[in-house]
């Protein structure tokens, strides 16, 4: 029977996991408001379109740091949790607290190298889609400039932007292939 206190967390062993579980709720809030934010974001009107790719590139930062952050979290909640097993285990029998501890050091360190492959994976993504996105205006912009050139219209902003747009579109790539490489690095040592 669990019992629940005036401050609406459970008593006993599982409600100190009940306030840590506020803390990860509290991060995946942020990250459905930033979520929010960047959908909202196309709809603005206010902004440029490059104002629009700057703020929509910070907010997918964030929620990767958010991201992050919660995965961190939760790595401390499952040591801890690890920590009071061990601790229970070594009053009833010390000659276990070694190979506990020895196997708890090693699935943590593997769990580690996982959460950063997992994270390096997911960043690439956001990568990916940044450089999607890019290109795509790439190609609004080439048909404009295209289309521009048979009017006889002057089009050398927009060859600018292009040339603008191509330049963020390869660091994005790069970027992209270091979090690849960042991510097989990391299952490697997951090995």
């Amino acid at each position: 029977m669990k019992v629940i206190n005036s401050s609406g967390l459970q008593a006993g062993r599982s409600g100190r996991m009940t306030q840590m579980d506020s803390i990860s709720k509290s991060i995946q809030n942020q990250i459905a408001n930033a979520q929010k934010e960047l959908q909202e974001l196309s709809s603005n009107e206010n902004l440029s379109m490059e104002d629009k790719m700057k703020k929509r590139q910070q907010i997918q930062q964030e929620i990767t740091n958010l991201n992050q952050q919660l995965r961190q979290h939760q790595i401390e909640q499952r040591r801890e949790q690890q920590n009071q097993n061990v601790a229970a285990n070594d009053t009833a029998n010390a000659t276990n607290k070694t190979s506990v501890e020895q196997g708890s050091s090693s699935s943590d360190a593997s769990m580690q190298a996982m959460l950063t492959a997992d994270s390096a994976m997911k960043q690439a993504k956001v990568q990916k889609n940044v450089a999607t996105q890019i290109k795509g205006k790439a190609s609004v912009l080439e048909s404009e400039i295209k289309t521009g050139h048979g009017r006889g219209a002057a089009t050398e902003k927009k060859e600018e932007e292009l040339a603008n747009l191509q330049t963020k579109m390869q660091s994005t790539t790069t970027a992209q292939i270091a979090s690849l490489a960042n991510a097989n690095s990391a299952m490697e040592k997951a090995k």
